[in-house]
């Protein structure tokens, strides 16, 4: 077998901890530690804990970093960070085992894929998204960068999600929609004409509930 290579987590949450249970799933990356604000306990699933400003000081030892930190402002603001002292930093990305992914889909740097996640051909997978447990994500759908899907989301064909939007757990979209920039989808809606405008949309079908 070969070594694992070294790999830092960012978050201390439980998105982090998913996170790394798919690296113990895969087996190819030792994580060495989580590092985060506010540290509460030293150590997490039995690995150590490091202050992200104590951590930022350090010269640095690894270049594989993920980011495991749900939120998606927050999740962009930590790329940028870990860039600007770590030029050389590396964020592969982190798929479940137990995924079906097609030979021809293109993923991002930094997104995670979890556990029983379904992308169909020709479709592309943008920088730090997070396609969550059971999604689906159908032929030709194109989602950019920081986009967050929820579990058990089934998007159909030919579907386009906006950078930084997030789409809730359950929620379904029908072939063919676009979906625009921070666009929020509440959990178990059904979105099934385009919601281009920034806002937040729910029910079903998908309707704006703020100004």
């Amino acid at each position: 077998m070969k070594n694992k290579e070294n790999i830092i987590i960012f978050g201390c949450g439980g998105h982090a901890k998913s996170v790394a249970n798919i690296l113990f799933e895969t087996k190819k990356y030792k994580i060495i530690a989580f590092v985060g604000k506010d540290i509460k306990t030293k150590k997490l699933l039995g690995i150590e804990t490091l202050e992200e400003a104590k951590f930022f000081n350090k010269k640095l030892k690894y270049q594989n970093f993920v980011i495991g930190i749900g939120n998606i402002t927050q999740r962009e603001k930590c790329y940028k960070k870990i860039k600007k002292h770590f030029p050389k930093a590396i964020f592969p990305t982190i798929n479940h085992p137990n995924t079906s992914i097609s030979e021809n889909v293109k993923i991002g740097i930094g997104t995670v894929i979890m556990s029983n996640v379904v992308v169909n051909i020709s479709s592309e997978i943008g920088k730090f998204c997070i396609l969550n447990t059971s999604s689906t994500i159908d032929h030709d759908c194109k989602l950019e960068d920081y986009v967050s899907i929820a579990p058990n989301v089934s998007i159909a064909g030919s579907c386009t999600i906006g950078r930084r939007s997030f789409i809730g757990v359950g929620s379904s979209i029908i072939h063919n929609i676009q979906i625009g920039k921070s666009v929020v989808v509440g959990a178990g809606s059904c979105v099934v004409k385009n919601l281009l405008i920034k806002n937040t949309y729910a029910g079903s079908p998908a309707k704006k509930i703020n100004n």
